[in-house]
């Protein structure tokens, strides 16, 4: 066994798991869940598929360790509630705004991996979309509504209004890393408000 060989084997379980992660979000990113093999995984993660097997008995065990992963992250510049807490309309809106396109863009492929899990009918796609994106949604479903009725902002379906924000990011993002189209000359600081001040305009009094 060469040097590097050992220091393979020797690797403490929770980084060899986290590798083989990593690797198999690489992979259900680029295939779909249906069209990646446990060889592929072993290959991409650069182990034994009786590794892979040790720590994650089945393919699905394996695409819930990626999805739990992501949920357990922290959701931090996705519920601004000190920006909430005073009422900075513009300031909420901006972090959500820059922390999904931050987000997406350090890392593209769980999105690829969402997109697909979805079309698959896989139920993980909703996993997250419960623990996470529909926790966003609503926090800021309902600090649309308190700013509504403290009449800082014109009343509209407070859940329409949120899925209508977050979905003006989610369509830059999707083309821009999906579709790989350019979608904007701005830069992203820029974009975000322009998305802001386009809201804004729309709800204000």
């Amino acid at each position: 066994m060469t040097a590097v060989a050992a220091r393979r084997f020797r690797l403490p379980t929770a980084e060899r798991r986290e590798q083989i992660v990593g690797a198999a979000m690489r992979c259900f990113a680029e295939r779909g869940f249906e069209g990646t093999t446990t060889r592929m995984l072993a290959r991409a993660a650069g182990v034994s598929e009786g590794l892979i097997f040790r720590h994650f008995p089945t393919k699905r065990s394996l695409y819930r360790a990626i999805i739990a992963r992501r949920i357990a992250e922290s959701p931090a510049g996705m519920m601004p509630v000190e920006a909430a807490a005073r009422g900075d309309d513009r300031a909420v809106l901006a972090s959500i705004a820059s922390s999904l396109v931050t987000r997406v863009r350090r890392d593209p492929s769980f999105m690829r991996l969402m997109f697909f899990s979805a079309l698959e009918g896989a139920p993980l796609s909703r996993m997250f979309y419960q623990a996470r994106v529909r926790r966003v949604r609503s926090f800021l479903a309902s600090y649309l509504e308190r700013r509504m009725k403290e009449g800082a902002l014109r009343k509209v379906d407070p859940i329409a209004a949120a899925g209508a924000f977050m979905g003006m990011v989610a369509n830059y993002v999707q083309q821009k890393h999906l579709f790989r189209v350019p979608v904007a000359r701005l830069a992203p600081d820029d974009l975000v408000k322009t998305w802001v001040d386009l809201f804004m305009k729309g709800l204000r009094r």
